[in-house]
This record gives C-alpha cells, sequence and structure tokens, in this order.
C-alpha cells in the first residue's frame, strides 16, 4: 500500500515548483543522505536480494540546488529501480564530472559546460518503447501487481530536474532495465 504520506509529499513537491531555497550543493551528499535514509533501509530490507552499488565521483563540483527537492529526486529514482527490480536485481548510483555539449543520447544540444552527472541503472523489467514518452505524465504506470508507488515519482524527478535547469536522458530495453541520467550544470565553488 502507498503511504498517503508519501503521496502528500509528492503533491507538495510538484505544487512548489520553482519555489525552492537555491544553494550550492554537493551531489554525492544528497545521494549518501538518501542511501543512508531509513526509506532506503526499508526498500533493502523488503528485497534482500538486490544488490545497491555506489561509484560516487571523488572531484564533484558544486551546483545550484535545493537539497530537499534533489533528495526527493534521488529517492524517487532509487524507489523506482528497487520496484522494477526483481528480488535479485542490481541497481548503481554514480556520479561523474564531465564536460557536455549535447545530452549522451546525442538527441539534445545542452548549454555547453561543466556538469555534475547522475546516473541511476538497475537491471529490472525495462520500460516499453512506446510508454518512454509518457513516463514523466502523472500517474502513467504500467506497475505490476503488489509494486508500490504513487504514480508521482517519475513526474517528480522531471520537475525537479527542470527546475534545477538540468536535463535528462533515460536509456531502457523491455527485460534488461533501465537508466537515468541527469545533468547538472556546475557553479563556481564559493
Amino acid at each position: 500500500a502507498v503511504d498517503a504520506s508519501d503521496v502528500i509529499k509528492d503533491l507538495l513537491t510538484l505544487s512548489r515548483r520553482e519555489r525552492y531555497d537555491m544553494r550550492p550543493v554537493d551531489l554525492n551528499e544528497v545521494v549518501l543522505s538518501c542511501l543512508d535514509s531509513s526509506h532506503c533501509r526499508n526498500l533493502a530490507s523488503r528485497k534482500p536480494g538486490v544488490m545497491l552499488t555506489t561509484d560516487l565521483c571523488e572531484s564533484v563540483a558544486p551546483m545550484n540546488g535545493s537539497f530537499s527537492h534533489l533528495q526527493k529526486m534521488v529517492l524517487n529514482l532509487i524507489n523506482y529501480a528497487y520496484d522494477t527490480a526483481g528480488s535479485d536485481g542490481e541497481i548503481s548510483v554514480s556520479t561523474r564530472l564531465n564536460r557536455h555539449d549535447t545530452l549522451r543520447s546525442g538527441y539534445d544540444k545542452i548549454d555547453p559546460g561543466e556538469y555534475v552527472v547522475l546516473s541511476v541503472r538497475d537491471n529490472g523489467r525495462g520500460i516499453p518503447r512506446d510508454d518512454l514518452d509518457k513516463i514523466f505524465e502523472p500517474y502513467h504506470s504500467r506497475a505490476v501487481a503488489g509494486h508500490e508507488g504513487s504514480g508521482l515519482g517519475l513526474p517528480v524527478v522531471y520537475g525537479v530536474v527542470k527546475d534545477h535547469g538540468g536535463y535528462y536522458d533515460v536509456f531502457s530495453e523491455p527485460g534488461k532495465g533501465s537508466e537515468f541520467v541527469l545533468y547538472f550544470k556546475v557553479i563556481a565553488s564559493p
């Protein structure tokens, strides 16, 4: 069952779009706080066979952002990965610092510069090609019976990415998993 408080938090996140208290943020700290949260520990206890690994860039640069909203974004991506992973699935969370002038997919140009890049990958059920352009729509779901979710997780991710001036790529193949890659422009060190 979906906890009503989670639905309310997602609705509040969507309704407060663009009203963030933006400060220099270390995306690694956001990821680590999520992994240390009771929410992630609960996900791991429900699927003890799922292996979650991290590869966080040591030299990640700060970005301008709202720590709490970025946290909600990362938690929603990890929640999605656990939800789609099988009982013995694999999830990887990584950060990188790279220079970009196009997205990894090559489909869209981005403002050239240095980006901190977050990747959340799973080897779960994947997303059918016909659904890829709908995954960020509220309540669009192909959830399997027994899986949790408010139907707002990925729309919240989309909203937070866009409100932070970021970009995203999604790579997925049915039966082979999904990867969400998010790009955020770095700022000069405070």
